[in-house]
């Protein structure tokens, strides 16, 4: 039969659906029951435009030109769909849907239309297949349920819990603490009152220094005697060995002291601004 005239079988079909089951009951064709339980669900039939709209693993999707529009999970018969229509998605066809053992199929004759769809219109169909989707799911068997799809429950992500934190101490009470210690220290060992004020600022200024930046009262961390060439070609500690040049003047240290309590004072520089 020429495809012509099965699509004038299938007009004269649509126009009286209630064949079918004048069919199943005079069953002419001598069917098992089987078969005329599928020739009946027929009447479920889906006729009309569709957009074929995209190509999955399982199905394709064709989507209804209606004004809320319905996505059908399609399989193809003995030719795919891109043999029929082309690779190039989407293509407005005319087909009838058919329910077949639970699962969707088509009658084997598709009318497609040369038309191609600019940006926008594509942008417009994405956005009917998301809400089709929302609404119905894809709809994969006829005849379709009239409940909405059930909107997936969404989990709260867990909230991490903080972590406990140690509690803050002011950089003052540091800074007290630090000079009340060095002060004590200084009370019970050392002598000379020169070596007392020398502790106490280079206390003072370790308190409140960061890395990078001048103490609030203008003074550096105190550093090596050898922190400059000049230092070290006059004599003082040598950065390789960290050892103390004989006849440095900073190598001298109080009656009393061992070597190792020789120190540079700290050198007072101008406070830069942050």
């Amino acid at each position: 039969m020429s495809p012509e005239v099965r699509l004038k079988v299938r007009d004269a079909f649509l126009a009286d659906v209630g064949l079918i089951e004048s069919f199943a009951a005079e069953n002419p064709a001598r069917l098992p029951e089987d078969d005329l339980a599928i020739v009946r669900s027929w009447r479920h039939l889906v006729a009309g435009k569709f957009y074929v709209f995209r190509e999955l693993a399982k199905y394709t999707v064709l989507l209804s030109t209606e004004r809320q529009p319905v996505a059908y999970g399609v399989l193809a018969l003995s030719q795919p769909f891109e043999d029929l229509i082309g690779p190039y998605l989407p293509v407005l066809t005319q087909t009838v849907l058919l329910p077949f053992k639970g699962r969707i199929v088509y009658d084997g004759l598709m009318t497609s239309y040369r038309i191609s769809f600019g940006p926008g219109i594509r942008r417009n169909l994405t956005e009917d297949f998301k809400g089709a989707k929302l609404r119905h799911g894809i709809v994969t068997s006829l005849p379709m349920s009239g409940e909405p799809v059930a909107p997936a429950a969404i989990t709260p992500k867990a909230t991490p819990r903080p972590k406990a934190q140690p509690p803050k101490t002011e950089a003052a009470d540091v800074s007290k603490v630090i000079v009340g210690l060095t002060d004590q220290f200084c009370r019970e060992h050392l002598t000379l009152q020169r070596w007392f004020r020398s502790h106490r600022r280079s206390a003072a200024s370790y308190a409140t220094w960061r890395p990078g930046r001048s103490a609030a009262d203008g003074t550096r961390a105190p550093r090596s005697c050898a922190g400059s060439p000049r230092r070290r070609a006059a004599g003082g500690t040598d950065r390789r060995t960290s050892r103390l040049t004989p006849g440095s003047p900073a190598s001298a240290a109080p009656a009393g002291f061992p070597p190792s309590a020789a120190r540079c004072e700290p050198r007072r520089i101008q406070a830069r601004s942050p």
